[in-house]
């Protein structure tokens, strides 16, 4: 017989039925874990035996932040659930997560090697007070030769020297175990302080049964401690290849328990948005009256200023209404759909508010290549990948790490987000394309007629392509744009570049085998009264 029960706000366990019906703990352990984007839905399961006649079954160490109205609760056996109710154990903390353990692990060690220094430590003095303390056994005793004396004091001096040395280095060592004691007994302390402050979660769950029963039982709730966030790694192993790209998850959770080779998902979701849909409530229109405004005396008109404020300030709703109206704005990277991703091997995530990386997939992305380059500004060539029908694969705002041919690049911000048909995406620098611009010395020329100067600059750019295949590479560069009559700017040449005059911006469209070289040029004349100083490089 199956029965699940939910909770809902304002449903609780009256105090007469707990103090009248006995009480059980009943021990469950995390199974499948649901992450959203700013929260998780947390799934226990467990079994044990129902008595018979009215019991409390208690389910402990849950969270404390845990949402009461997500309470959801089920379970099969013969016997009736008369209420499920959720309380805040102060007394009786949640156990301790894994981070703790782990330093209390560390404290043990160490306190045990300390311990070890401290007694080689003991065993050294007490051998240099016996030492000290049968120093005068020449003087003490008869027929001691002197031989025997010197032998005797060679002894003491070169132990003696010994037991110093050693003490030394047991000191030492005592000194850097203490200070990594410190240290781990600081860092316990920290965690123990923000672990202390929660307190522990309890589901309580009254029963009704005709006679003892085995049950298994499942309880799921929602925590508001955890999220997730989506990350990438492209990687381009050529500009033959397509883009490879790795989804992952950096997820975070600091509920106060670990989870454990937990089933896990993660949901695009939001379960803090309203799900009712929102509606529309009749927006009337009220007409500015003008307002005519005494001081208070009523001896004379306020200050226009004054009567335009009291004048604005008719409210054109009426306050009921537009109260109603009001509901939750979305955020602009949320998607229309939710998606939710579910991972095939179990993880660990534990309850220490750090990011822990989950991978979620790999896909391969037909991309066309193209570089770009400005060798006025920069004499690097930037590779893109330019990415087509990219909606197909439902990916998310995120930020990407970038790999070209092996090497890590840096960090990039991937906006799926856009509404345009190609997603661009910038892959860095390519030392693997060299570009030089340099002046033409040919064409460097200045020649005066009258008030005027006329002067040449030429440029001369080459490009070349060290890598093992072929590219497709956009160069651009300017001609200067007058800003007076009086200046004339002519292009002569351009060597078959596109050219805006409105910008004065020169753009090139090549194709380089690997191994070559293209070489662009270009020249413009500028012609300008002489008494006008101009700048032309």
């Amino acid at each position: 017989m199956n029965k699940i029960f939910g909770i809902c706000a304002g449903v609780f366990i009256t105090m007469a039925l707990q103090a009248a019906a006995p009480e059980k703990t009943i021990s469950t352990a995390i199974e499948e874990v649901s992450v959203f984007r700013q929260g998780a839905q947390v799934m226990r399961t467990g079994q044990g035996m129902v008595p018979a006649g009215q019991s409390v079954l208690k389910f402990t160490g849950l969270p404390a932040d845990l949402d009461p109205a997500s309470i959801q609760f089920s379970a099969t056996g013969d016997f009736t659930i008369l209420s499920v109710a959720f309380q805040r154990n102060f007394i009786n903390p949640l156990e301790k997560n894994e981070a703790v353990v782990k330093l209390e692990d560390q404290l043990e060690a160490l306190q045990d090697k300390l311990n070890r220094e401290l007694a080689d430590l003991q065993v050294l003095t007490e051998e240099e007070n016996l030492i000290l303390a049968n120093k005068n056994v020449g003087s003490q005793q008869n027929g001691v030769s002197m031989e025997d004396l010197q032998a005797l004091a060679e002894y003491y001096r070169k132990r003696l020297k010994e037991i110093k040395l050693e003490k030394l280095e047991v000191d030492k060592r005592k000194k850097a175990i203490q200070e990594d004691l410190d240290k781990v007994r600081q860092q316990l302390n920290a965690t123990m302080a923000q672990f202390q402050k929660k307190a522990s979660g309890e589901v309580l769950v009254n029963t009704l049964a005709d006679a003892a029963v085995n049950a298994k039982f499942s309880l799921s709730y929602l925590s508001r401690s955890a999220g997730w966030k989506p990350s990438y790694d492209l990687k381009v192993t050529s500009v033959s290849q397509p883009v490879s790209v790795q989804l992952k998850a950096e997820v975070f959770q600091n509920t106060g328990e670990d989870w454990t080779g937990v089933k896990l998902s993660l949901s695009t979701g939001n379960p803090s948005e309203p799900g009712t849909r929102p509606e529309l409530q009749i927006w009337r229109l009220y007409p500015n009256q003008p307002v005519v405004a005494y001081d208070r005396a009523g001896q004379g008109y306020l200050k226009k200023e004054r009567m335009e404020m009291d004048a604005m300030s008719a409210p054109p709703m009426v306050e009921e209404e537009a109260a109603e109206a009001n509901f939750a704005t979305v955020s602009a990277f949320e998607q229309t759909t939710t998606r939710q991703y579910k991972i095939d091997v179990p993880y660990d995530i534990p309850g220490d508010g750090q990011e822990h990386t989950v991978r979620i997939g790999a896909y391969e992305l037909p991309a066309t290549y193209r570089y770009y380059a400005a060798p006025k500004l920069d004499l690097n060539a930037y590779l893109t990948a330019r990415i087509t029908n990219w909606d197909e694969y439902n990916l998310l705002p995120g930020q990407a790490n970038l790999y070209l041919e092996g090497a890590f690049l840096g960090k990039t911000w991937l906006n799926p987000s856009v509404t345009q048909d190609t997603l661009e995406v910038s892959l860095g620098r390519d030392k693997g394309i060299v570009i030089t611009r340099t002046k033409d010395r040919q064409y460097k020329d200045k020649q005066a007629l009258g008030s005027k100067v006329t002067q040449t600059i030429g440029w001369d750019i080459e490009v070349r392509n060290t890598k093992s295949q072929a590219i497709d590479i956009v160069i651009v560069d300017q001609v200067p744009v007058t800003a007076t009559d009086e200046v004339e700017v002519k292009l002569e040449n351009s060597r078959g570049a596109a050219f805006d005059e409105t910008t004065g911006k020169l753009t090139w469209e090549e194709k380089i085998k690997s191994g070559a070289t293209s070489k662009l040029n270009f020249r413009y004349a500028v012609k300008y009264p002489k008494r006008l100083p101009i700048t032309l490089e």
